[in-house]
This record gives C-alpha cells, structure tokens and sequence, in this order.
C-alpha cells in the first residue's frame, strides 16, 4: 500500500462519525429542526437521524445527499471542516506516514 494514501484507522472511523454527528446535529439546531421533521424531509427515520448524530451508525452517501437536499446546503458543506475533539481533521488519526517515519 502507497504510504501517503494510508487508510483512516478502524480507531479513527467511530471518531469520525461522532464528528459527523455533531455536525449534522449543529446543521439541524441553526435551523431549529427536530430529528423528526429533518427526518421527515429527507425520507429518513428520526431514529436513524438520532443514531447518526450520536455517532453510532454510518451514514451512506445516497443518505448524506437526502439529508445535504433537505438542510438546502451543498453536499460538500456536510463534510467540510470536521474536527474531532481534539481540534484535528476527523479520521486523521497522527498524519500520513512516510518512509522516515518508520
């Protein structure tokens, strides 16, 4: 595998989707929508919309689109600018690695 396309670890992915989540969570507040009426527009369960924002499930892109439709924002903008909690780009986990990092 090329080193500088190294893949997120498994770790990394729960920290990514709880990243998401928030967002997705932040998305919906700005608008004061409940998981039920966000769900409602964009053809999802509000206990899906719920399991996503708590980070629990992964969400499809088909979904991710439904959801970027219905909040009337371009797809790009659901994923733009995640940060996991520790201020760093989500599912980054310490960088790429390189031969002189081994």
């Amino acid at each position: 595998m090329n080193s500088l396309a190294r893949r997120p670890s498994r770790r990394a992915m729960p920290n990514l989707r709880a990243a998401f989540g928030r967002h997705l969570r932040q998305l919906r507040g700005r608008r004061g929508w409940s998981q039920d009426f966000l769900g409602a527009k964009a053809g999802l369960s509000h206990k899906f919309i719920g399991e996503v924002e708590r980070g629990k499930k992964s969400i499809s892109l088909d979904n991710l689109a439904h959801l970027a439709r219905a909040l009337r924002v371009p797809l790009v903008a659901m994923l733009k600018g995640l940060k996991n909690r520790k201020g760093r780009p989500a599912g980054s986990g310490r960088g790429p690695r390189t031969s002189a990092s081994r």
